[in-house]
């Protein structure tokens, strides 16, 4: 027979274990955010009013693909709207720039278009992902400028704007610390150590 005793000690056991098992098969994931979609948009449209651009409808989506925000700037052909959605959504499920997919394909490969009957797919020059610390957090898909290098150009624009973080803080050390890391040991001691990297004051004295 088993004591309450042990039930509960087996009980909070395996309670204590369950969290880290769970860990594994989940992980964490950069947001697009609306103030994100909004500033590279206006990178976007910064860019086209600066290089001269007749129009432009420019789409934000996020990594599933769906619509955080469109503007369509005076000027655009009506349909610009829903062709820049389709090319930020490829970019996105494709995890690369509508560019190469439309290449590919006006380089004879006919067998990729039937891919629009089963997922989203705008094989059309002007989409590109959107990167933020080496992780696609959404798309950016331009279509209505002066042509579809231009698009590509705009489209590429409100995507580095996202791609720019902030500089990390700076990590000081005086002259004394520096000196003390470099005579400890035979090789030097540490000067700087996160959980990602260690910075070690290391000297040769010899070949």
């Amino acid at each position: 027979m088993i004591s309450l005793r042990a039930f509960l000690v087996g009980g909070l056991a395996l309670a204590a274990v369950a969290p880290a098992a769970r860990a594994a098969d989940t992980a964490a994931h950069s947001l697009l955010t609306r103030e994100g979609a909004h500033r590279a948009v206006a990178a976007s449209i910064a860019y086209a009013r600066a290089n001269g651009a007749p129009g432009g409808a420019i789409a934000v989506v996020d990594s599933g693909g769906h619509v955080i925000l469109v503007e369509r700037l005076d000027g655009t052909f009506p349909a610009g709207a829903d062709i820049s959605v389709g090319k930020a959504r490829t970019a996105v499920m494709f995890r690369r720039a509508t560019r190469g997919i439309e290449d590919t394909i006006n380089k004879g490969r006919d067998a990729m278009i039937p891919v629009a009957a089963v997922t989203w797919f705008t094989p059309l020059q002007g989409g590109v992902p959107i990167t933020v610390n080496g992780e696609i957090v959404g798309g950016i898909g331009v279509s209505g400028a002066a042509s579809a290098q231009q698009d590509e150009e705009i489209a590429l624009a409100g995507a580095a704007a996202l791609a720019l973080q902030p500089a990390a803080k700076a990590e000081l050390r005086t002259a004394a610390e520096v000196k003390a890391a470099f005579s400890q040991g035979e090789t030097g001691g540490t000067l700087f150590e996160s959980a990602a990297y260690r910075v070690a004051a290391s000297r040769r004295d010899g070949p």
